[in-house]
């Protein structure tokens, strides 16, 4: 006669097989980049390895010269200098505070300025090709597509989050055979409101890239003026939110809020 507490216990154990202990929504997400730049016709500079640490709050990015740390519960955004052992910290804009609701009307306003350098363009192609394992779709973004409009001769370059902006393309090709890009999706989609409040945070979280994309890029260039950025994905794991990449720069986490360096917005 079968037995059926064994029965009870096959299940049991088939169950537990199927629902592992460690949820998906308690661990994270590493992509590993490589990433050369130079400048037009010039030599390529030396390649940097880029590591982005993905959670359901926290991006972290980083590089041999520095970490960038965002934090999406908690609006910031901090920047942690390696060389020079600093900190800076830029507060995200939130509840709706969007860059499109100026009732300024000049259109030379930082407002209107921010809003031509924030627009963006994805423009999907059918044009296919293998990278390794991935097959792969080519897609073009294009940053500040507003400014086509505007008639400017010099492209204007504006800086939040300690970096520079201005029109910029990006040459992607994508792909969706990566098992963990529903999960960065997902994640996506929760940050969907504070990309809108923070439109240039798209180009510097790769999960707002991905976002856009639609997929993961596995090659992608970026053209900013005369800069070129190749950027190759090396690798991608899961990984336990436990991990210290999810924690801020040690520099920016002894730091009381005061004392952290917070620059305004500068327009060129």
């Amino acid at each position: 006669m079968f037995n059926k507490n064994f029965s009870i216990f096959f299940i049991a154990v088939m169950l537990a097989n199927c629902f592992p202990t460690t949820a998906v929504g308690n661990e994270g997400i590493i992509l590993n980049y490589v990433k050369k730049s130079h400048i037009e016709r010039n030599d390529e500079g030396a390649p940097q390895n880029i590591t982005y640490a993905v959670s359901d709050k926290i991006t972290s990015i980083t590089s041999s010269t520095e970490t960038i740390f965002i934090d999406f519960e908690k609006f910031h955004l901090y920047r942690a200098d390696l060389e020079n052992n600093s900190c800076k910290n830029y507060t995200l804009s939130q509840n709706g505070q969007s860059l499109n609701q100026s009732s300024n009307t000049d259109f030379m306003s930082p407002e209107k300025m921010k809003n031509l350098i924030s627009s963006f363009k994805v423009m999907p192609t059918e044009e296919n090709k293998q990278i390794g394992e991935y097959s792969c779709l080519k897609k073009y973004i294009l940053f500040a597509s507003d400014l086509v409009h505007s008639q400017m001769v010099i492209a204007p370059v504006i800086s939040e989050f300690g970096q520079d902006f201005t029109e910029s393309s990006a040459t992607c090709w994508v792909t969706t055979d990566i098992a963990e890009l529903d999960r960065l999706l997902a994640i996506a989609q929760k940050r969907k409101n504070i990309y809108e409040d923070n439109q240039l945070l798209r180009q510097i979280d790769i999960v707002g890239l991905i976002g856009l994309l639609q997929g993961i890029p596995v090659d992608f260039t970026v053209k900013k003026q005369k800069e070129i950025e190749d950027y190759k994905l090396l690798s991608i794991e899961m990984t336990s939110k436990e991990n210290k990449l999810f924690l801020p720069p040690t520099k920016c986490g002894n730091l009381q809020q005061d004392e952290i360096s917070q620059p305004e917005e500068k327009y060129h």
